[in-house]
């Protein structure tokens, strides 16, 4: 039998209530289990504690990290306070899975990964794109050559948000790059192999608070490959993704961060959802399949590994690269642009991710 995992979840909103109703849906030789939540207050704890039957509830961030009994830490906060939540997790050497996107900055990003290589702790950021049958079918016809040579990509993202959402609030880290546009740049980073782009470009609109509402990207690569990005907070769009080579075109079909359809020249593939518990309720579409992720994490943590091969560091490194390029050609700046390091000591091993 493989070894119990047992979770800690740090923040009880949203995404943390798909992420453990996950959990608690995988099958018992799965042998996972969440074992004690934090919220920054005690009452929203022991109320996600008690909806969700998990057994400790803490009033703090700082105290659930002291707990022994814990194997892994689903960081599920919001996103200004990945970066401090994951660098105390990870200096006390905790495994960490944190949420899309790992930090605000490329630089806060770099700095989460040396200390991941420093301590030889377990870091992955949590975008549960790449653990889908679909995505992972997406790279094997890829590598096969069923369609080529790839010279285009495009992605799309948009959904239609109300006034006050959190995605419209500088405050809260909001934008439809960081959101939204870091599933169309994973994507692309993906079919392009991670390789340097010769030029990006991106147009759009901000709102009062700085936010970009809506983005269109184009980035070219060496060898005439294009990649094409569109994010929007305020229409809902197709949400597809279209990969074109010179023998044939492959589509994630929508939504493509959650696929559970592939379209191959050959015809259309399908990938069901896994099955959840008969009361399970979730807040995001194919929420579901938030048991791939879980699954994969826990297979990293029992082979001993220190990051995921799906989603490796570099992989983080080059989506961050990537959305700050985008929103900062839009003009949005976040206070974390003015994150200060001791440059005296600040050095970032990318030759060391894999």
């Amino acid at each position: 039998m493989t070894s119990l995992i047992r979770w800690g979840i740090i923040g009880c909103g949203n995404i943390s209530h798909d992420f453990v109703t996950a959990v608690r849906s995988l099958k018992a030789e799965e042998n996972q289990t969440v074992v004690a939540v934090a919220a920054r207050s005690l009452e929203n704890a022991k109320k996600f504690a008690g909806k969700h039957q998990v057994p400790k509830a803490y009033g703090s961030y700082a105290e659930i990290m002291d707990d022994p009994d814990i194997d892994v830490y689903y960081v599920g906060t919001v996103q200004p306070t990945h970066f401090d939540v994951v660098s105390q997790l990870l200096k006390a050497r905790r495994p960490v899975l944190c949420e899309k996107p790992l930090c605000m900055t490329v630089r806060q990003t770099q700095e989460l990964v040396n200390l991941s290589y420093e301590k030889e702790t377990f870091l992955m950021e949590a975008v549960w794109t790449r653990c889908f049958p679909a995505v992972r079918r997406l790279v094997q016809e890829l590598e096969d050559g069923i369609i080529g040579d790839v010279l285009h990509v495009s992605a799309t993202f948009g959904i239609a948000t109300e006034p006050d959402s959190r995605l419209r609030k500088m405050s809260l880290g909001g934008g439809s790059a960081l959101d939204l546009g870091i599933y169309c740049a994973q994507l692309v980073n993906l079919v392009m192999a991670n390789q340097r782009w010769s030029q990006l470009r991106t147009l759009g609109h901000l709102n009062s608070d700085g936010c970009d509402l809506s983005l269109s990207t184009s980035v070219t690569y060496p060898n005439r490959q294009l990649a094409t990005l569109v994010t929007h907070c305020e229409v809902q769009l197709h949400n597809e993704a279209v990969i074109s080579g010179t023998k044939g075109i492959i589509k994630l079909a929508p939504p493509f961060h959650c696929p559970t359809e592939l379209e191959l020249p050959s015809g259309s593939v399908s990938f069901p959802l896994p099955d959840s518990l008969p009361d399970a309720t979730y807040m995001y579409a194919n929420s579901a399949g938030l048991q791939y992720e879980a699954l994969h994490a826990a297979d990293c943590l029992r082979k001993g590994l220190k990051q995921s091969p799906l989603m490796t560091l570099k992989d983080s490194i080059r989506t961050a690269e990537m959305t700050e390029a985008m929103r900062k050609q839009a003009g949005v700046s976040y206070p974390q642009d003015d994150f200060h390091y001791d440059d005296n000591t600040f050095h970032f091993h990318q030759d060391r991710c894999i």
